[in-house]
């Protein structure tokens, strides 16, 4: 759910249950701010988007891709900061690398 106040936009996420008690059925409501989650998301997007249109540049030039080599344990440790942003606080993800 998308809510705009002025120029602040927040979104939430709403989850709805149906409860059924002795006095009728109850209606269980939890809402989560998942504002700075669709901030990131974006971010992802933007971010894939740049990417094909670097591969369509790369392409449209006839430019040869070089393959680089890459220190997989910085990309690894790179990536984990971006993922445990994203997951927020409630998931836990640990990064072991060996030697």
């Amino acid at each position: 759910m998308r809510l705009k106040r002025g120029e602040t936009e927040t979104f939430l996420q709403v989850t709805l249950s149906r409860i059924m008690e002795k006095d009728g059925p109850q209606l269980f409501v939890v809402l989560i701010d998942a504002t700075a989650l669709k901030t990131l998301e974006g971010q992802f997007v933007q971010s894939q988007k740049m990417q094909a249109i670097d591969q369509l540049l790369a392409f449209s030039r006839k430019q040869t891709l070089r393959p680089q080599t890459l220190n997989l344990q910085d990309v690894m440790s790179d990536l984990t900061h971006l993922l445990n942003r994203l997951l927020g606080e409630k998931v836990v993800l640990h990064l072991r690398q060996g030697a």
